[in-house]
Parts: structure tokens; C-alpha cells; sequence
């Protein structure tokens, strides 16, 4: 029998250590490590943790998107402020979103709050319900603006209404619910009405300088002309106490964004299938991260540099400890062939 060389058993040794090692991480950290899995996981998580915030560049809250997240932040980052709000129930995504990274939503200012509830897909209704919001194809909901020519398209009329920067905002005019709700990108889950018809369900104005009051409206009507009922929610951005009648313009001041969705009651099968969860903007989780509490951003850290360590390091460590205790080779036999 041939005895291995010292040196020999040494690299046995150090390979059998490394082994364990590794095995012993792998159950500490909670998981078995999949190379292919934690690839996927890294790349997913990478696009939200390395997401920067928006700088206003040439944005503007001009009624031609509904990135209402995007404007709540430049008036967070403009010093602005605002009171929180509490629905009567926290939607789990939000809570399991925030909570997954350490935040509070109680520990939020009020400007985030509204920013993480959009982003999430929520609306708060006037009797303070957080009901949810579905997209098109699960665009995110900063999509889901209705433009001009769009509305064009639906065969309904516009008035239009002045501004005090010169610009022209649209809002509707003759407009059956049916024709509406062909250019509508969101589904609202269904609420009881709180008579808000007389206020327009479609509106393309927009203040760069507001912070956007979101508020989920059901409008219900019965056409006199044809005797038809109609139901359309809508998404509106303006106080109820601020936002002109249906037919009026805004004397003296700004338009606002009104964006028109289907109602999950009532909606045909077709086009329950096509709206999904809006996709989450990776800028958003940016923002709410700065509110991470003290104990959760240190366990990140410790555990982030733990992942790090190159346990291939421990190699020649381990090698030379055997190398050291390993006791002293009998002189090897000659071997007759």
C-alpha cells in the first residue's frame, strides 16, 4: 500500500474543512445555495436598490402622466409637507413591502405614505378605504393617463379651460360611461357611491407646483337621452372642495389629472383578464429605504459582509493547523515489483 505524502493529506484535509464550511453557511444563512436561483435573486433585487431618485429635469405634473409618486417626491425633496394618512385597513402588499426591508409605514411622512400607496396600486376612497388598483398589462401606475388624442378617439367631446401659465387643459363634455371607458387603463376595485357624478371622470390639467390629493371616485348616472346607466371610477388628483363641476372650468387657477378606470363590478370578463398588479417603481423602494429603522440597516450590513467573505481564505489556515498537529511519517517500505 502506498502512504500518501504529508503534503498530500494536508490538501484532503483542507478540502474536507472547506466543505464543511461551506455546508455549515449555507444552513446558517436559512437556505441551500443555488447558483442559478441566487443569480436571478441578485439581479432582481439589484434594479430596485440601485434605482435613484428622480431629479425634476423637464417633468412636470401637467396633467400628461400620472407618475403622481414622482411629483409627491419633488415636493418632498422642494421642503414641502404634508399630514400622514391611515386607511381603515394597511393593504398587505404594503405592509409585506415595507416590512421586507425594515420600514414602518407609520414612520413615514405623509408625502411617502401616499407616494409607497400609489406605487403599490391603492387609492383611498371618502369613506378612507384603501381599495385597489389594477393596470393594463400591469404597466406601472405612473401609465395610466388617458392624452388628449386618446380621449379623441373614444368619439367624446372636450371643452377646454385656460391656465394661469398659459396652457390649455381638456376635460370631458358629451361622453356616454361605454365611450369612456375604451381608453381607460386601470381597473378600481368597487365601492359604494358617494355621489361625486357631477365632477368630470376625465381631465388633462395639471399644476407643476401641486401636491396631488389622490381620491378614488365613483360616477354614476342615468343618460336622460337614452335611459342608459353608466358607472365609471376614476382616479382624481384635486380637493373635493377645490375641484370645479363637471362642465366648468377652474376660474383663476389650474386644471387637474383625472384618470377613468373600470369598476371591478360590472367589468366583462375580458377585461378582468387583461388588468394585473401594477409593476412597483425600483425608485420608490430607494426613497422609503432612507426611513429603514437603525437595527434593520445594521443586520443588512453585517449580513451583506458576511456573504462577502472568500471562505477559500480559510484554506491555508486550516492546512497549516493539520500541517502542525499531524504527527510524523513512518519511513516508507521499498516496494518489491
Amino acid at each position: 500500500m502506498i502512504r500518501r505524502s504529508q503534503s498530500q493529506q494536508c490538501s484532503s484535509y483542507a478540502l474536507l474543512a472547506f466543505a464543511a464550511i461551506y455546508w455549515f453557511m449555507s444552513l446558517t444563512s436559512g437556505s441551500t445555495v443555488h447558483p442559478s436561483r441566487e443569480l436571478a435573486t441578485t439581479s432582481t433585487s439589484g434594479s430596485e436598490d440601485g434605482a435613484a431618485l428622480p431629479v425634476n429635469g423637464s417633468f412636470s405634473f401637467d396633467g400628461s402622466t400620472s407618475d403622481i409618486a414622482r411629483q409627491l417626491y419633488l415636493r418632498h425633496a422642494a421642503g414641502e409637507s404634508i399630514a400622514k394618512v391611515a386607511p381603515n385597513t394597511m393593504p398587505n402588499a404594503v405592509t409585506e413591502r415595507l416590512e421586507t426591508l425594515g420600514v414602518s409605514y407609520s414612520d413615514l411622512p405623509g408625502l411617502l405614505q401616499r407616494a409607497v400607496l400609489w406605487d403599490c396600486g391603492f387609492v383611498i376612497t371618502p369613506e378612507n378605504d384603501a381599495v385597489q388598483v389594477r393596470t393594463l398589462g400591469g404597466r406601472s401606475m405612473a401609465q395610466l393617463a388617458v392624452s388628449k388624442l386618446e380621449f379623441g378617439v373614444t368619439g367624446c367631446t372636450a371643452f377646454n379651460c385656460s391656465q394661469p401659465n398659459n396652457e390649455t387643459y381638456y376635460a370631458n363634455e358629451f361622453c356616454t360611461g361605454t365611450q369612456m371607458l375604451t381608453a381607460a387603463k386601470c381597473l378600481i376595485e368597487a365601492f359604494g357611491s358617494d355621489a361625486s357624478e357631477y365632477l368630470a371622470m376625465w381631465s388633462n390639467g395639471g399644476d407643476p407646483d401641486v401636491t396631488p390629493e389622490i381620491r378614488a371616485v365613483k360616477h354614476a348616472w342615468l343618460d336622460s337621452s337614452s335611459n342608459e346607466s353608466y358607472v365609471v371610477y376614476a382616479v382624481h388628483t384635486m380637493r373635493v372642495d377645490s375641484e370645479p363641476s363637471y362642465g366648468s372650468c377652474n376660474s383663476g387657477g389650474y386644471g387637474s389629472l383625472v384618470v377613468p378606470c373600470y369598476g371591478t363590478r360590472g367589468a366583462s370578463v375580458e377585461v378582468l383578464a387583461v388588468m394585473t398588479q401594477p409593476v412597483a417603481s425600483p425608485w420608490v423602494t430607494t426613497w422609503f429605504k432612507t426611513y429603514q429603522s437603525t437595527t434593520e440597516a445594521t443586520v443588512g450590513q453585517t449580513s451583506s459582509e458576511s456573504a462577502g467573505f472568500d471562505l477559500l481564505l480559510l484554506v491555508p489556515i486550516v492546512c497549516a493547523a493539520l500541517s502542525r498537529r499531524a504527527p510524523p511519517m513512518p519511513p516508507t517500505a521499498n516496494i518489491q515489483v
